[in-house]
């Protein structure tokens, strides 16, 4: 399975770009191809958190959160087109 990754300089604490950047509602912000986000679980964002999300050229798939090690990385698992 090919794994993708990107990088960027932020200049804010790691805790803060990764607050932003794991809220649902934040990712219709940042992500020019994410058209829908909606958050299905309630609670606090963790391993088990499950969205319901469609980006540009997608069907509407059910992702949930497998990892989530704030303030480093999080892993989702959709079983969609883009995994």
């Amino acid at each position: 399975m090919p794994v993708i990754k990107n990088s960027v300089v932020l200049r804010c604490s790691q805790e803060v770009a990764f607050d932003f950047l794991s809220d649902h509602r934040a990712e219709l912000e940042w992500n020019p191809k994410c058209q829908s986000m909606e958050k299905l679980t309630e609670g606090p964002v963790g391993v088990g958190t499950r969205y319901r999300a469609k980006w540009k050229g997608s069907p509407f798939v059910e992702l949930e959160t497998m990892a989530f090690e704030r303030p480093r990385s999080w892993t989702m698992h959709n079983g969609g087109p883009i995994e």
